[in-house]
């Protein structure tokens, strides 16, 4: 990969993060409104977009740190894996303590699975 083409990577990808937090931000406040009773209308809307969001953000995050990954035993993970997936759980958890927010765990199982298929896809890509 050229520089000019790695250095785009970064920035769409921190774009792509500043973007997750202010949509974070602007749920947590309340703010989503009309966007927020779309995606509710969609059978199974919420979920969907869960899965997309965090396995996007996984993949930026897993960009900006170069595929770095860890060891755990006879295990190796993607360490951008790792952090996307306690982030999810704390903001999550989070939304327990916010009245603008609904605390579910289908939508963090569907956070799960899209941090997981991103992680194959990415694996699966630097083979």
């Amino acid at each position: 990969m050229t520089p000019a083409v790695e250095r785009r990577g970064y920035g769409v990808a921190t774009a792509y993060i500043l973007v997750i937090g202010l949509i974070i931000f602007l749920a947590d406040t309340g703010r989503l409104g009309p966007v927020a009773e779309m995606i509710r209308r969609v059978p199974y809307g919420d979920a969907v977009l869960h899965a997309l969001l965090m396995g996007f953000l996984a993949v930026a995050v897993n960009q900006l740190l170069n595929g770095r990954t860890v060891r755990a035993g006879r295990v190796t993970v993607l360490l951008g894996t790792l952090l996307v997936v306690a982030f999810v759980v704390i903001e999550e958890t989070t939304q327990l303590f916010i009245a603008s927010r609904t605390f579910s765990l289908i939508d963090l199982g569907a956070d799960f699975i899209g941090i997981g298929l991103a992680g194959i896809i990415r694996r699966k890509i630097q083979k």
